[in-house]
């Protein structure tokens, strides 16, 4: 007989260890659940879960101590996850086929590079993808 590793479904309380961008690793604790999320307290749809192991959490930055709000944010190797990764190599895919010039105007925020052929407009790319996760504290 396999063991199989279950996750629990996540609490409103619960101390876990939020995984920000490039790896940052900070303490958080879970602040809603899609078992705990009521669509009339959020009229923008923002922080709706997109899956049941997707929570907000307050997250404590390690140095400062203050804390924020992130929302939405997915369960480290759940499908939700993966599919942010795809979304984040759809958009690095996007950007790497661009001449130099135009990723240079991306970074700027500008809609329009030139070179010596002239100006041209920076074409349309995905939006821009973060992946940021939760795992529970061992």
């Amino acid at each position: 007989m396999t063991a199989s590793k279950k996750v629990a479904t996540p609490q409103v309380g619960q101390l876990v260890q939020y995984v920000g961008n490039e790896g940052t690793t900070m303490a958080a604790v879970v602040i809603l659940t899609e078992d705990t999320y009521k669509a009339e307290m959020d009229p923008t749809g923002n922080a709706k879960p997109a899956d049941a192991t997707s929570v907000s959490l307050k997250v404590t930055r390690p140095v400062s101590g203050r804390s924020y709000v992130r929302h939405n944010v997915p369960l480290e190797g759940s499908l939700a996850h993966m599919d942010l990764v795809e979304a984040a190599d759809a958009y690095a895919e996007a950007l790497a086929k661009l001449p130099e010039a135009a990723k240079m105007a991306v970074g700027m925020g500008v809609t329009w590079y030139s070179d010596e052929e002239g100006e041209h407009d920076v074409p349309e790319l995905p939006a821009k993808i973060v992946v940021r996760t939760w795992r529970p504290l061992a």
